[in-house]
């Protein structure tokens, strides 16, 4: 199993824009529609790429992440048709909360997670120090997968789309199960002799931001330029500094599904309409054909204010 890393492909030219290519694990947020019919993961990266290693079992090919204020999304993709929830086999996601493998349950031995819950297909779990499965439950805490046909093992498919509530909590002690921001993730299953592991995964929660706020300080004015400009040249680079937000959230200020070079003249318009107090009124639909606007001009308006 691999990891893919980030990678960024970024061409910026006056009067034409291609699109940003970003693979890698960080803050996505996305509130998806949760049908089993994957267009919305289109411009989710991919977490995870997983050789085909499984013949005959669930041979999972690659995970996408996102979150939302309330879901943390999850999709899986297989190397072959399979019904990754037929009881047996089931599919687990464990996910440990502290991102210390110190506390917590170490799955199948990897050494690599402390797992504080966990869901067997859609079902939810605390888990302890060295105790796979504390008893305790969890509140508001089932799964919601589609498809999903655990009493139907011919029921094949080759992806899969799962929502875990971010809003359960612990039985015992009525606190949320993601108390932190970030966490880390080990997809697994019950197979044998040999089960299936992808992970661990390392996310951090994205919170949603206003259109243009690049920044992420709550408020749309000059500090928003230069972020602005790093998320289209670097991304890589702009997620190491604000690793909770998704620029592909507060950038796609045309409503076009991602930033690209199409947003820049919107951003600077919305700049432009800044009230006094630093803030903006209204943001203006973009028309076709929109012309782009250099960052330089951006970067002099900044440096004139």
């Amino acid at each position: 199993m691999t990891l893919s890393s980030h990678s960024l492909a970024v061409v910026l030219a006056w009067g034409m824009a291609l699109s940003i290519t970003d693979v890698g694990w960080s803050a996505v947020y996305r509130a998806i529609t949760f049908d089993g019919l994957f267009h919305d993961w289109a411009t989710v990266p991919v977490a995870a790429h997983d050789p085909e290693d499984h013949p005959g079992g669930i041979d999972l090919a690659t995970v996408q992440i996102a979150n939302d204020d309330d879901f943390l999304y999850l999709r899986f993709t297989f190397h072959h048709p399979t019904n990754p929830n037929a009881l047996p086999p089931s599919t687990f996601i464990t996910i440990d909360t502290d991102n210390s493998i110190l506390t917590g349950f170490n799955v199948l031995g990897l050494d690599t997670v402390g797992a504080d819950v966990g869901w067997q297909n859609d079902f939810p779990f605390e888990m302890g120090d060295d105790v796979f499965n504390t008893g305790g439950g969890l509140t508001n805490g089932a799964g919601s997968l589609a498809p999903f046909h655990p009493t139907l093992p011919e029921m094949l498919m080759t992806s899969q789309e799962i929502a875990l509530p971010r809003f359960a909590t612990f039985n015992a002690t009525g606190q949320s199960i993601f108390p932190h921001d970030s966490i880390t993730i080990l997809i697994w299953t019950d197979e044998t002799p040999e089960s299936e592991h992808v992970g661990p995964i390392s996310y951090t929660f994205a919170r949603a931001v206003a259109p243009g706020d690049a920044n992420g300080d709550g408020v749309l004015d000059a500090f928003d330029v230069a972020p602005f400009e790093q998320a289209l040249a670097d991304r890589t680079l702009y997620r190491a500094g604000f690793l909770d937000l998704d620029p592909d959230q507060w950038g796609d200020m045309d409503h076009s599904g991602a930033l690209d070079a199409f947003d820049v003249a919107a951003f600077e318009a919305a700049l432009a309409q800044m009230d006094p107090e630093g803030g903006f009124t209204t943001l203006p639909e973009p028309a076709a054909g929109l012309a782009l606007i250099p960052l330089a001009l951006l970067m002099r308006r900044r440096r004139a204010q």
